[in-house]
């Protein structure tokens, strides 16, 4: 297994490639002044965090560094899209395939990483296999969907992707979901005292 490991200097590289970003689409666009504020806003509490949390070496800052790393990305992405679409370099429907196909990724990065995230014991009342094996669970139902919204998002008919990719993602969200609750519930009535 490879372990990803990033340290501060790529996290503020692509924060600072999203606020540049930002400041392009805002000067396209000016009359979206509040959408851009917020991107602002979201990018410069992004840029804090990792110029203040993210500096140590401890579990938790590598966690803030990859997790920041990776929201830099996509928000990048979809300014990149946003830019090329106010320039006339990009269909409304381009435009809306590569945000589908990256949201699908997203999807894929996160159920990949979700088993291997590590939460000590005190954080679960299950045992520690059991909540590994419901994590894999979770993380291969994110993966499916996401590979899935990305398809989707390729090679359906564009009035379709939408509407099909997020029922795909909702069945997976629910059947996560249904899962956690029922563990939750098994836990419960195993606490109770006979």
């Amino acid at each position: 297994m490879i372990a990803l490991t990033l340290t501060a200097y790529p996290v503020r590289t692509a924060l600072l490639t999203a606020f540049v970003l930002t400041v392009i689409n805002w000067t396209l666009d000016p009359g979206k002044m509040l959408l851009w504020g917020g991107v602002v806003a979201v990018v410069a509490a992004g840029l804090f965090a990792a110029f203040t949390l993210g500096r140590g070496e401890g579990q938790s800052a590598r966690s803030i560094r990859a997790s920041l790393f990776g929201a830099s990305l996509m928000i990048s992405g979809g300014l990149t899209v946003s830019i090329g679409d106010q320039l006339g370099w990009l269909s409304d429907a381009t435009g809306q395939r590569l945000f589908g196909v990256m949201v699908g990724l997203m999807l894929v990065v996160t159920g990949n990483f979700l088993p291997k995230t590590v939460r000590p014991l005190t954080q679960s009342r299950c045992d520690r296999a059991r909540l590994q094996k419901i994590e894999r669970y979770a993380g291969w139902l994110l993966v499916a969907a996401g590979l899935a919204h990305t398809a989707l998002w390729v090679f359906a008919p564009a009035d379709r992707a939408n509407t099909a990719a997020m029922m795909v993602v909702a069945g997976a969200l629910f059947l996560i979901a249904a899962t956690w609750l029922v563990v939750a519930r098994e836990d419960k009535s195993r606490a109770r005292p006979h």
